[in-house]
């Protein structure tokens, strides 16, 4: 039982970590490496160039959207993990974290397809002239795959769920 409370107490810093370091690296990308860290919209170098304080601040903020998914999934992991850490581990707090993690695991694949993709890139067409702004809309097999696994946990934590009330009902039984 120690092995499990000493890889529970890593776990859970580690978690506890990335949900305070995940958006201060982002931070920094965004100040530092903005233009090397959106070739992916298929705009050049030049078209970062004209940036202002407050375009990169506004840019900094819609990316904050994804993140926001991540984090909660981090600070839900690190719940779990410390509820482990107390040997808690099949009660319905356990079931309700994971069906959590399996919501945003779920959730985050579909804001960042056609909510944070689309915003991203018209705000970083925005000083275009008209006519040339862009939006751009894309869901990958990685995305799919993220929704799929969204559903497996989800379906997993109920399944826990009525697992759960199955063994209260046998506890009463005689």
């Amino acid at each position: 039982m120690d092995k499990i409370k000493i890889t529970s107490r890593m776990l859970s810093l580690i978690f506890f970590t990335a949900c305070i370091a995940h958006p201060f690296i982002n931070l920094y990308a965004i100040i530092y490496y903005l233009p090397q860290g959106m070739q992916w919209t298929l705009l050049s170098a030049d078209d970062f160039s004209h940036f202002s304080l407050i375009h990169h601040f506004i840019i900094l903020v819609a990316s904050y959207i994804p993140i926001a998914c991540t984090v909660i999934i981090y600070f839900q992991l690190g719940q779990l993990f410390r509820l482990y850490e107390k040997k808690i581990l099949f009660a319905r707090e356990n079931i309700d974290r994971i069906r959590c993690i399996g919501k945003y695991v779920l959730l985050k694949p579909l804001v960042f397809c056609f909510l944070y993709q689309p915003l991203m890139m018209y705000i970083l067409t925005y000083m275009k002239p008209m006519g040339q702004h862009q939006i751009m809309l894309s869901f990958s097999t990685d995305d799919l795959n993220a929704v799929i696994t969204g559903i497996v946990i989800v379906v997993a934590s109920w399944i826990a769920t009525e697992a759960n009330k199955l063994n209260k009902d046998l506890q009463f039984t005689v």
